[in-house]
């Protein structure tokens, strides 16, 4: 174990309650009854603090609390695979495809869901989608190495032969007031033009639901996605970067703690450090507590950040 100086540890004994007649430290518990709180004036920053290496509170509470992502039998007796019908590679390149499509559009992924039916001899998939609010023009526009990659799925849907005029992904429809202007996703249009091309790569049926997540502070892996943005935005300033994140939050009712750690080249620092967040508890030892977890990797011009995210909610 690490030694810790004596500084640090003053720091982390006035996080916390003493007991003098118990001789314990307490942690203080969080009101339920307010609903509207300031996450990041109450939580508490810290630099160069490392959390302990710990299993994973994912795949801790696999079959307890959560299930498996992906569904299908796998004979794991049979000597010569074939790559091109294994169901575990078929998986990952699924993945691996709907994790690309949603990047490119600016969407957060929540988890995907893959069911393997032998009977039917068809793939189910579904997709948690958080949609982000697109005021800008510029964030829908078909950058023109990829315009050629539209061209099939442009026509398909618009029935034009002429598709060298269409700059704006197809993907897209403009809403809302002259002036104010916004963009929301063709789900049915979308889920039509995925569902051919996994048709196609897979030989197989594929069938896709995608379901839109309209809080933030759904899952941790949300968070991640939508600070990893912020981060890449504000070039490494992470507070900047938690305060923009926590107003996007609109209930905070369901969260009993939070810690983010955030490592990098962070505010354009010569040498790379580690800032972290804290609010609440995380008992990352309790098996009946639900606590999700996520990590992600910010690229900008000073260097890759990654964060991590500790999210415990309130039993449901």
């Amino acid at each position: 174990m690490a030694r810790r100086s004596t500084k640090l540890l003053r720091f982390e004994n006035s996080l916390y309650n003493f007991d003098k007649v118990n001789s314990a430290w307490k942690i203080p518990t969080v009101e339920t009854s307010v609903k509207e709180r300031d996450l990041f004036d109450s939580g508490t920053h810290s630099t160069c603090k490392r959390m302990s290496q710990k299993v994973s509170p994912i795949s801790l509470r696999k079959g307890y609390l959560t299930t498996w992502d992906s569904l299908f039998i796998q004979s794991y007796k049979s000597i010569s695979i074939d790559t091109k019908n294994d169901l575990f590679t078929q998986d990952l390149s699924i993945r691996s495809y709907l994790e690309s499509v949603f990047k490119n559009l600016k969407l957060y992924i929540n988890k995907i869901q893959i069911k393997a039916d032998k009977i039917t001899d068809c793939i189910y998939i579904k997709i948690y989608l958080y949609e982000p609010v697109i005021s800008h023009k510029k964030d829908i526009l078909i950058h023109p190495i990829r315009k050629r990659m539209f061209k099939k799925s442009i026509s398909s849907l618009n029935n034009d032969e002429n598709t060298d005029d269409i700059i704006q992904n197809p993907f897209f429809k403009s809403q809302g007031v002259v002036g104010k202007s916004k963009w929301s996703l063709k789900i049915s249009d979308l889920v039509l033009h995925l569902e051919n091309f996994l048709t196609q790569f897979l030989f197989k049926k594929v069938k896709i639901a995608i379901f839109i997540e309209y809080f933030l502070n759904k899952s941790a892996s949300l968070l991640v996605q939508f600070l990893v943005s912020e981060v890449e935005k504000s070039n490494g300033n992470f507070k900047r970067a938690l305060k923009e994140t926590f107003k996007v939050i609109k209930n905070k009712s369901n969260i009993k703690g939070i810690r983010i750690n955030c490592s990098g080249r962070l505010g354009r620092a010569p040498m790379a450090k580690t800032e972290w967040f804290k609010f609440g508890q995380i008992p990352l030892n309790k098996i009946n507590s639900v606590v999700d977890y996520s990590s992600g990797i910010a690229f900008t011009k000073y260097g890759s950040i990654g964060i991590k995210v500790w999210v415990y909610y309130y039993d449901s």
